[in-house]
Formats: C-alpha cells, sequence, structure tokens
C-alpha cells in the first residue's frame, strides 16, 4: 500500500476508489458502491461530482482509474483536477499494461498457482468478481504522462510500482498562477 507519509497537518486528502480497504492517511474515501468504510458514493463516469470545487489538498486513488471506461478518463481527470486546490497533487496507483503484457510473456506458465489463461486474464481484464470489477482502460507511463497533462496538471511524474513492477504511480500537480502575490487556480 502507498503511504502518504508526506500529509501535512491540516491537510485534506480524499480518497477515490478504496472501498472497505482505504488508505490510513485518507479523511475522505469515496467509492462507487455502498461499503462500511465509505463516506459517499459517486458514479466516477458521469461528469459534475458532488464534490465541492477547490477543496482537496490530495486527491488519492488506487486501482480505480483502470475501472473507468476509457471513453470517461478525461472526464474523470477533469473532475480530479476541479476539485484540487491550486498546488493540490493527484496520486494514482494504475497498471501499467504494457509492463504487465511483457510479464505474461515472460510467464507462459502462469503464476501464483493460476494457469496462464487465469493468470494473464485477471492480471489484464481484472479479477471481474462483480460488475464494475473489470479492466476498462490501458495505460503506460507515456499514455499516462499525455492524460494527465491534457487534464491540466503539470510536473507528471510515473515510476514503476509493486513487486513485478507491472503496476506504476502517477503524480501530478494542479498549477498555480501567482496573481498580485495572491495564489490562484489557472
Amino acid at each position: 500500500m502507498i503511504t502518504l507519509a508526506s500529509k501535512k497537518p491540516g491537510q485534506k486528502v480524499l480518497e477515490l476508489g478504496g472501498g472497505d480497504c482505504p488508505n490510513p492517511s485518507s479523511d475522505c474515501n469515496v467509492d462507487i458502491r455502498q461499503g462500511e468504510k465509505v463516506h459517499f458514493v459517486v458514479d466516477f463516469e458521469s461528469p459534475n461530482w458532488p464534490i465541492q470545487s477547490d477543496e482537496w489538498d490530495v486527491v488519492f486513488s488506487q486501482w480505480c482509474l483502470e475501472h473507468i471506461s476509457w471513453r470517461c478518463v478525461k472526464q474523470f481527470l477533469a473532475e480530479v483536477i476541479r476539485i484540487l486546490k491550486a498546488g493540490g497533487k493527484a496520486i494514482f496507483v494504475v497498471p501499467n499494461t504494457e509492463a504487465q503484457l511483457q510479464w505474461v510473456q515472460k510467464n507462459p506458465a502462469g503464476w501464483d498457482g493460476k494457469g496462464i489463461f487465469e493468470s494473464a486474464s485477471c492480471v489484464l481484464f481484472g479479477d471481474q468478481d462483480y460488475v464494475a470489477n473489470a479492466h476498462k482502460s490501458y495505460f503506460s507511463p507515456v499514455i499516462a504522462h499525455q492524460l494527465f497533462q491534457e487534464a491540466g496538471f503539470e510536473r507528471v511524474v510515473t515510476r514503476a510500482y509493486g513487486e513485478r513492477l507491472t503496476d506504476m504511480v502517477v503524480e501530478a500537480v494542479k498549477p498555480t498562477q501567482e496573481v498580485q502575490g495572491t495564489l490562484v487556480p489557472k
């Protein structure tokens, strides 16, 4: 699990898609399904989330973005930048589909006690143990960088993540602009 060790006192962290296993540093956990540890439900594929603009210092999301239809990812990221404060940070953990495909090719017998069909299908397309738990988008470091920049983020950085390095962390910052000594969103 990613630790948000850099959380400063007073910072507000919103988690998207934390389900019943939210990050301990999150102040609010929003998901598409009800759950014991979910504060409220939002359809991530719809625009205009019921979340105030410029409210959050950090938006954290782990294993969520790949479950959004590729047709809605840009709209999803537009909502993320809208709800972040100027200078706020987005931290996402997503699959690196290119690295996953390489892993599948290098492990033709499967892994974790599963044959290749089940192993590869699960890693590439999600567990599919409930309707929303299927992967719907393709990500690579280049694609993630491009999507976050197009959404208006700056300082977009990706790094490999996980035991097999088949996933990645994407960090990006909502720009600020100084106008007469005051920080305002761009």
